[in-house]
C-alpha cells in the first residue's frame, strides 16, 4: 500500500499498485511525486521504488491540463460551465462529486421517522431541525426555549414546543424537507 505525498501537504492513499499505475497514466503520479510505503515505511520520489519506477514515462510530460474535459465529464448533465482563466488545475486526487445530483452533491436522504421522533420528544431544543439541517431554525428554537423560557418563567418554552408539535405533524403528512429540500424518506 502506498500513500501519495502532494507537494500542498496532503495525503492520498493508502492505495495499491494498481491505482498508481492509474494515476501515473494520468499524469497525476511523476518521477518527482513523494511517495510513502506504508509496508516498509520508505519515503521518497517515485522514480526510486522498485515497483513503481517501471511505469514511470520518464521521457515524456503528462498531458497538459485541459479543464474543459474536466467539467464536462463531472458536471451535472454534462454542460460545460463558464470557463475562465486558471490559475492551478483542481486537485487530482479529489473525490469527484457524482453526476446527476443537484449542485454535484452526494446527498443522504434523511429519516421521516427520526425527524419525528426528535421533533416529538426533543423538538422543545429545535434538535429535529438541527437533524434536518436547518441550524439556524434549531439554534433560534433551542435560544428561544431555553434563554427566553428562563426570562418569561417558561411561557417562551411552551410557545417553542407548541411549534415543535407542528413540526412534528408537518413531518408526518409529508409536508417537511432537509436544508436541501430533499423529501423525508
Amino acid at each position: 500500500m502506498y500513500t501519495v505525498l502532494s507537494s500542498d501537504g496532503n495525503q492520498y492513499g493508502p492505495v495499491d499498485l494498481n491505482t498508481i499505475q492509474q494515476w501515473i497514466r494520468e499524469g497525476r503520479v511523476v518521477p518527482d511525486t513523494v511517495i510513502l510505503d506504508g509496508v516498509t515505511g520508505n519515503r521518497g520520489p517515485a522514480s526510486q521504488f522498485p515497483l513503481i519506477a517501471p511505469h514511470l514515462n520518464q521521457g515524456s510530460a503528462p498531458a497538459p491540463y485541459q479543464p474543459q474535459v474536466i467539467n464536462q465529464v463531472h458536471q451535472p448533465g454534462g454542460q460545460y460551465p463558464q470557463v475562465g482563466a486558471y490559475t492551478q488545475p483542481p486537485n487530482p486526487y479529489a473525490q469527484y462529486p457524482r453526476p446527476g445530483m443537484p449542485g454535484g452533491v452526494n446527498h443522504y436522504p434523511k429519516q421521516k421517522i427520526v425527524a419525528a421522533l426528535l421533533a416529538f420528544f426533543l423538538g422543545g431544543l429545535g434538535v429535529h431541525k438541527f437533524y434536518l439541517g436547518k441550524n439556524t431554525l434549531g439554534i433560534i428554537m433551542l435560544v428561544t426555549s431555553i434563554g427566553l423560557g428562563i426570562l418569561t418563567c417558561g411561557i417562551a418554552s411552551i410557545v417553542v414546543s407548541i411549534w415543535a408539535f407542528v413540526d412534528f405533524i408537518l413531518i408526518l403528512c409529508d409536508k417537511e424537507t432537509d436544508v436541501n429540500g430533499y423529501p423525508l424518506v
